[in-house]
């Protein structure tokens, strides 16, 4: 073994560290290739992630109903309550129809069983 090789512990590459990933930690002055644990941490932030308090969406909620629970009353069964209620029912219908989803399968069992070749694809009386 070389006497250079003895010194750093036997190993070659403990020698041969590329100048980019020296071993001196890097400042905020220089900037470097390769980012150093201080710099992967999370900023603290300011904002926060939550909206202010009143501004998010169950406040609104909660002022929409409290302000329809003054108008309309504090029961469901009241008529102000009933009338709202059928009224917005009948315009989901109106604007949302219903779909009625079968398989492909049911309803070729349907048609043969219905007895109309037309409807079944077959030949059958």
């Amino acid at each position: 073994m070389a006497k250079d090789d003895a010194d750093n512990g036997g190993s070659v590459e403990a020698q041969q560290v590329p100048p980019s990933h020296s071993a001196t930690p890097a400042t905020e002055a220089s900037p470097s290739p390769i980012p150093t644990i201080r710099s992967l941490k999370r900023k603290a932030s300011t904002q926060g992630g939550r909206g202010q308090r009143g501004q998010d969406f169950w406040s609104a909620v909660d002022l929409w109903f409290k302000e329809q629970m003054e108008s309309n009353g504090n029961k469901w069964s009241d008529p102000a309550w009933v009338e709202y209620i059928q009224a917005t029912l009948d315009w989901d219908l109106m604007t949302f129809p219903p779909v009625v989803a079968a398989s492909l399968s049911m309803v070729g069992t349907a048609l043969t069983l219905t007895g109309d070749p037309s409807m079944s694809g077959s030949a059958s009386n």
